[in-house]
């Protein structure tokens, strides 16, 4: 009866302090655990589908970041972090290739310099019909990117179609660590103007730009086209330097401010122009 009634009491005390968390739209902080385990139980028990702790838990994350409701605050599981890694310092696993979707084919768009495809002769223009002995028809590039990357040293078969070549071509390639670059394409157009397309704000950005403008201007260069339009972000710091190249000396460039005042810092020009 002790145990009973012991029972009873914290079940009533729980329930009321979460009605009144409900009515006052508050919790304290236990209230608010107590809401969370109780809701979890709940889900986990009476929920007509079975759900694992673990998935409960990431969408417990998930819903309180989107209910935040600021696009700059997200939860990575661990390949998106892979992927946004390998945007803020261009390397990854792979061959060494980029493709394109044509006609439901992925169609060899380059081999990058130096990469494991160039250096066994793939060319721009190849069509890759399987990948590790699966046919390509209809993938996706991202269905395409999970099986040409992997750890450097691992080994992956590729069969591809060449336009004038009656026979398939198979190829068996070793995996490395590609660099991609932030430059994508650096060229001088009519009347000195120049043009570079930037891809990407990662850790070689400032000194591959540094390089295409040193480039640019021993060509002739009077004006300059820096084309950011399919650029998503990427490091802070590379998009400093790389204003830095452009604005006058002292010219403010961009300012954070946060809730601990450690994080406020003012970013300024303190290089002349190129």
């Amino acid at each position: 009866m002790i145990v009973a009634g012991t029972l009873l009491g914290a079940l009533v005390t729980g329930g009321w302090l979460l009605q009144r968390g409900a009515r006052t739209g508050t919790f304290t902080t236990y209230e608010g655990a107590q809401l969370f385990e109780s809701v979890f139980r709940r889900i986990q028990n009476d929920y007509v589908d079975p759900v694992s702790d673990s998935a409960l838990y990431v969408k417990s994350v998930d819903g309180m970041l989107y209910e935040l409701r600021d696009p700059y605050s997200t939860f990575l599981p661990p390949d998106r972090f892979a992927r946004l890694n390998e945007s803020t310092t261009g390397n990854y696993a792979g061959l060494g290739v980029e493709v394109d979707l044509r006609d439901g084919w992925l169609i060899v768009v380059t081999p990058l310099p130096g990469g494991p495809a160039e250096r066994a002769g793939v060319q721009p223009g190849d069509r890759i019909v399987e990948i590790a002995g699966k046919s390509t028809k209809g993938w996706t590039n991202e269905e395409a990117s999970k099986l040409l990357r992997g750890k450097p040293g691992t080994l992956v078969s590729v069969k591809i179609e060449r336009p004038g070549v009656s026979a398939p071509l198979e190829f068996r390639l070793e995996r490395s660590t590609i660099h991609q670059s932030a430059v994508r394409r650096v060229s001088l157009l009519g009347d000195g103007v120049g043009y570079i397309d930037l891809k990407a704000f990662s850790d070689s950005t400032a000194k591959e730009v540094t390089g295409a403008v040193s480039a640019l201007l021993a060509k002739g260069m009077k004006t300059l086209i820096l084309d950011l339009r399919t650029n998503p972000g990427g490091l802070l710091t590379q998009g400093v330097r790389v204003s830095d190249l452009f604005l006058n000396e002292g010219q403010k460039i961009v300012s954070m401010r946060g809730r601990v005042p450690e994080t406020n810092r003012d970013y300024a020009d303190t290089a002349q122009q190129r």
